[in-house]
């Protein structure tokens, strides 16, 4: 109950933000979605392999070069197989286990160019909801649920493709606050934004 209500909390204040930046835009809205690869890092790192998810955006600039924005975004990492063991107890059959990660994001970015190539920096910040699951034989065995706040600085840079469709591609190394330790990781983000 208490992840629900920090979710609609935050879906809120998102929204809100979302609704001031659309007020204020200087009247090129983009939205967009992504495919992305990540890399584990740290302790996630040690017991997981490379992951891979998508995403959704919606960007409003409030100048030229300033942009803030929207995003939420699936990411799950598979375990390695000689984890799998130790989390199941030592159960037999067709073992898999993932650390999801689904992420509500407000982000803002400084652009270096106003038109065409246009390289930027940035940072993202919100709700990152983690998710262990294991299975056996396809039956979930163990499924444990967070949400923590995080932040992802990140650089990237769009690229027009035509007058209203651009490419997006960005690295983002996302920190996922927790007491016993962040979770972190990288991700390669690629996709098209379009302009409303």
């Amino acid at each position: 109950m208490k992840n629900l209500l920090t979710t609609c909390v935050l879906i809120t204040i998102l929204t809100l933000c979302v609704s001031t930046v659309f007020s204020q835009s200087k009247g090129q809205f983009m939205l967009g979605a992504n495919a992305m690869v990540g890399i584990p890092t740290g302790d996630i790192g040690e017991i997981s392999n490379t992951g891979f998810g998508f995403g959704a955006e919606l960007k409003g600039f409030v100048s030229e070069r300033i942009s803030l924005g929207a995003e939420l975004s699936l990411i799950s990492f598979p375990v390695k197989e000689e984890f799998i063991d130790e989390i199941t107890g030592g159960m037999s059959g067709d073992l898999s286990e993932s650390h999801q990660f689904t992420s509500i994001l407000a982000d803002f970015n400084i652009f270096f160019a106003s038109e065409g190539f246009r390289p930027y920096i940035g940072a993202a910040t919100g709700l990152y909801m983690w998710k262990v699951k294991a299975t056996a034989g396809g039956i979930t065995v163990t499924s444990d649920s967070f949400t923590k706040l995080g932040i992802g600085p990140e650089f990237g840079f769009l690229a027009p493709l035509s007058t209203k469709l651009d490419f997006k591609m960005t690295g983002r190394y996302n920190i996922v606050f927790d007491e016993t330790g962040n979770a972190t990781y990288f991700t390669v983000q690629g996709g098209l934004l379009y302009k409303l």
